[in-house]
């Protein structure tokens, strides 16, 4: 059986490339059944691969609003 789905997916609240709205919107777009968004944690050693304490706050707001 094929999953239309991603369960590990970035956005630009860490490393990923696309802000949330607009992975939502693809994801609808080609069909799939169920999106998971994997923010990479704060950690103050990797600033750039990683959200920041103010933007894990902003992060969770807007995944679950």
């Amino acid at each position: 059986m094929k999953y239309n789905q991603n369960l590990h997916t970035h956005t630009t609240f860490c490393d990923g490339v696309d802000e949330c709205e607009a992975i939502v919107q693809k994801a609808l777009e080609i069909g799939f059944t169920a999106i998971g968004f994997s923010g990479h944690s704060y950690m103050y050693y990797a600033p750039d691969h990683s959200m920041s304490l103010e933007g894990t706050a902003e992060y969770k707001k807007e995944i679950k609003p």
